[in-house]
């Protein structure tokens, strides 16, 4: 987003005042959560979507309780639409030291060819239409797939070849839930999809209507203590 249309926060008791320059259209999100720095668990708190400023200018974000008292560090994001954040490295491992490049893929639909690159990690939200089951699939050789936290799928193995695997994850419609895909692949020229189906519709790959990512926002992240 150009500067001075980036939302900024600030920490007041309880609860998080979130406010932007400018009306964003709703196809952003903002998200805070908590995360101890010590020994580094993550706290989320509440979620809410853009829709929700109506004419106002500040979002009242009101943290769950944190029982444990202790160092956090504050963290504030938006989310935006139009895809994943793709990270790529050249080992077998996701390895911080060997990222070569990341950008934000709007699907994940392609052919593995880039002979550099042996691993990949794509971060992001899916926003679901409507509830129900869906039925998420995997296509590549070395796979693990996280929603919502959750992981739902681990073909981390030394398989050669590509598999198509699937698990089932139940979703509420017009949610945001967080999403992370792993993939390493050991041969070339090897198909790699992220795909979902909900009850009563056919598969498709996940569109970029669905896929967001996340930007830290002004004022982010705030150190506090809780005694």
């Amino acid at each position: 987003m150009p500067t001075g249309e980036i939302p900024s926060f600030e920490i007041v008791p309880n609860n998080c005042t979130l406010s932007t320059e400018r009306r964003l259209n709703n196809t952003s999100d903002f998200y805070i959560f908590a995360k101890q720095r010590f020994p580094g668990n993550d706290f989320f708190s509440s979620r809410g979507s853009v829709a929700e400023l109506h004419n106002s200018r500040n979002y009242i974000c009101h943290f769950k309780s944190i029982k444990e008292a202790g160092q956090y560090r504050i963290y504030g994001y938006q989310t935006i639409g139009g895809g994943l954040i793709g990270s790529y490295f050249s080992d077998l491992f996701l390895s911080d030291q060997y990222l070569i490049k990341k950008k934000i893929d709007s699907i994940v639909n392609f052919t593995w060819t880039e002979s550099s690159a042996e691993s990949a990690r794509w971060e992001g939200f899916l926003k679901t239409t409507i509830s129900g089951k869906y039925l998420f699939f995997v296509a590549g050789s070395n796979v693990r797939l996280w929603i919502d936290g959750y992981m739902i799928i681990d073909e981390w193995r030394t398989q050669l070849g590509t598999k198509l695997t699937s698990a089932s994850y139940s979703l509420k419609a017009c949610n945001q839930y967080e999403v992370v895909l792993e993939v390493r692949q050991l041969v070339l020229n090897t198909p790699v999809k992220l795909m979902w189906k909900v009850e009563g519709n056919t598969t498709e790959i996940i569109p970029p209507t669905s896929l967001f990512y996340k930007e830290q926002i002004q004022g982010s992240p705030v150190d506090v203590t809780v005694l």
